[in-house]
């Protein structure tokens, strides 16, 4: 093992560290760490998609072993066995892109030959697979330390930053086909040591932000737009500066810088002004001793840059993370305990919960992952999918969280989005469940529905994947009532109509060939030949019975959708026996005695006689009513015969019942109600 390589210790041991955040267990941010094994001492991370199956990947740069490691993701914060591919001697950094524009990713090494003579940078091709083909060798100057990779030309093509100790600011331009030009070369300060790519200026342009180990300080060279870099403007930082990276700290669109002070142990904040200069002095912020790798991101999903560094003395080694405020400044860190000498860290979401994880290369241990307590899953259904036009749809979202970090359910609420367009928002409930009902229901077509999950003092907002709504676009035919049924009806006469609803529920049109009915029913429609997509008509239908007892039918619409010849049943019954009046009402009539007589005509309205089984009184009181009668045991045809009904009330109030003839004429029992008040 040489001491070169230690390319971060010398100034971290002889500087006092600052006031120290104690190791602590912790409720929210990130879990505790676990293993993986890549080659020997492991001193850089990088986050990419090798075998393009969506799930983040790893690749690490083993300083010792001389070669990269790919570590590839299973998609639930584990991974497969590494397989460990030759680059060069003694690996230092590595950067991910593609570079030959296959579609695979590639990965940019940056071997540092131990600070020794020999050093260069590497190009390795993936093969799509989470393979690397052998590397391509390109000279360097100086020792490289960082690679960092952007289009800066804004051809599409990926070029290569690379800071080396002793050397210039190399940038290699891609000439379209993977390989790369002599580099072009640009003073920096002392010991380039680590490079940050972002438009600082707003120019659209890639611009350079470079530490510098030895003159401890910042260099800021702005882009030309052609892949070349004016004069380096200098801002003074802490002590061997190791570490700078980009992000918008205040929310106003300009980049900001932060940047790991080795051997000061702290970080430096420089504000942008949006024109490519900084705010000046820088503020500082307290870090553990050996500040080294850093990392900018959300960590808890609120939309505001946090801080994430790793501290790499062996009396403190740490990670730390700065909840940013949003405005420039941060929160006092919280500290997790990590492995031996955390050098690098670097940020992906390895379990697909929508929450940034992190990734340590510890250069003399292992790669360590944090997974982030904040992280949750999202399922969301539509309930009818697909459903009608019109139709009311219920959007429904459980929210779980990805790991078992002891902290309960998600509270909080979803908001449902078809596209841009919020349709509703439903709250969690002790389940983790939320629903929305979105009654007006959708037009035909096909939709994509997004949940979005609010997030509370546990758990990041997160969205589930896209939900596709698909609403009928073919026609879709809906009868409403799906039954009729008619009362008593006499025989050879017709009823008034009765009438069914046909809704074309679908986004087509409805091509009707033919509307039936059967049995003693009729139809009449307004339907014609067709009916437009969410449209509708009216079917009415009357019942004409040719003969006595139950009749039954249905009416048959023949049209071009599914399910063609869709029914309505129809029930009527027929009847040969008339009786009149309909209704009887002896007004008021002293307890005890007996009304006058009135009278019920029964008539058989057709050619052949019926039977008449009993005439009698049911329901109410049927004691309070008498009758005699004309009609015997049968009523000859085009006959009729008289009922006399008297009321003999044997108390006070109101008093009913219903006369009742029973007869085979269909209909039976044809019934008279009748009534009288006691007084």
């Amino acid at each position: 093992m040489s001491k070169n390589r230690k390319f971060m210790l010398s100034a971290a041991t002889i500087v006092l560290a600052v006031s120290t955040v104690a190791v602590r267990s912790w409720a929210t941010g990130y879990n505790n760490y676990s293993l993986v094994v890549a080659g020997s001492e492991p001193h850089f991370v990088a986050v990419g998609d090798f075998n393009n199956d969506g799930n983040p990947d790893i690749v690490v740069a083993n300083y010792d072993s001389n070669t990269v490691s790919i570590l590839l993701g299973n998609g639930n914060g584990t991974f497969q066995t590494a397989q460990n591919f030759n680059c060069g001697s003694y690996p230092i950094s590595v950067a991910v892109g593609d570079f030959n524009g296959d579609g695979n990713l590639d990965v940019a090494v940056a071997n540092n030959a131990d600070n020794l003579p020999g050093g260069n940078l590497a190009i390795m091709f993936g093969n799509g697979n989470g393979t690397l083909q052998a590397p391509v060798d390109y000279s360097t100057q100086g020792s490289p330390f960082y690679v960092a990779v952007a289009d800066l030309r804004g051809d599409g093509l990926l070029d290569v930053v690379l800071a080396a100790h002793g050397g210039p600011v190399q940038v290699f331009l891609n000439s379209g086909n993977g390989t790369f030009e002599s580099p072009g070369l640009y003073n920096a300060g002392g010991n380039p040591q680590s490079v940050a790519i972002a438009d600082y200026n707003n120019d659209g342009v890639p611009d350079l932000a470079v530490a510098n180990s030895k003159t401890n300080n910042i260099s800021i060279l702005l882009g030309n737009g052609d892949g070349t870099f004016g004069t380096a403007a200098n801002y003074t930082v802490g002590t061997s500066p190791s570490v700078v990276a980009a992000g918008d700290f205040t929310a106003n669109g300009n980049m900001d810088l932060a940047v790991t002070n080795n051997g000061s142990n702290n970080v430096s904040i420089l504000l942008g002004n949006g024109n490519g200069t900084f705010q000046t002095p820088p503020t500082t912020l307290a870090a553990n001793a050996g500040p080294s790798g850093l990392a900018i991101t959300d960590i808890t999903g609120n939309s505001e840059a946090d801080l994430v560094i790793t501290n790499q003395n062996g009396t403190s080694e740490t990670i730390q993370t700065y909840l940013g405020n949003g405005n420039g400044t941060f929160q006092s860190p919280t500290s997790y305990a990590s492995g031996d000498q955390p050098r690098i860290v670097a940020v992906g979401d390895f379990n697909l919960d929508g929450a940034p994880d992190l990734v340590v290369a510890c250069s003399q241990g292992n790669v360590l992952v944090y997974m982030n307590n904040g992280g949750t899953y999202i399922t969301d259904v539509g309930n009818p999918n697909p459903a009608n036009v019109g139709q009311a749809v219920t959007f429904t979202a459980t929210v779980t969280p990805s790991i078992n970090s002891g902290l309960g359910v998600p509270t909080g609420t979803v908001s449902f989005y078809n596209g841009a367009t919020l349709l509703g928002t439903g709250t969690l409930n002790a389940s983790g469940v939320a629903s929305y009902t979105y009654a007006a229901g959708f037009s035909a077509g096909t939709y994509t529905i997004s949940a979005n999950y609010s997030g509370d003092v546990n758990y990041n907002p997160n969205s589930a994947p896209a939900l596709t709504e698909i609403v009928n676009t073919s026609p879709n035919v809906v009868l409403t009532p799906t039954s009729l049924t008619f009362g008593i009806q006499l025989v050879n006469t017709t009823s008034p109509a009765q009438n069914v609803t046909l809704m074309n529920t679908g986004g087509g049109t409805l091509t009707i060939t033919n509307i039936t009915t059967s049995g003693n029913f009729s139809q009449t429609n307004t339907c014609g030949s067709s009916v437009p997509g969410g449209g509708s008509c009216t079917i009415s239908v009357t019942f004409k019975p040719t003969g006595p007892g139950i009749r039954a039918g249905k009416i048959s619409v023949y049209d071009n959708a599914a399910g063609s010849p869709q029914s309505v049943t129809l029930m009527g019954t027929g009847t040969v026996v008339t009786v009149s009046p309909s209704s009887l009402n002896f007004g008021s009539q002293t307890v005890g005695t007996t009304s006058a007589p009135q009278t019920v005509t029964v008539t058989n309205n057709s050619s052949t006689s019926i039977t008449i089984s009993s005439i009698k009184f049911s329901g109410g009181e049927p004691q309070d009513f008498a009758q005699t009668n004309t009609c015997g045991s049968s009523l000859a045809g085009n006959s009729s015969c008289t009922v006399s009904v008297t009321f003999t009330p044997h108390a006070k109030g109101a008093l009913s019942s219903n006369l009742g003839v029973y007869d085979t004429g269909g209909g039976s029992p044809q019934t008279v109600p009748v009534s009288g008040t006691g007084m």
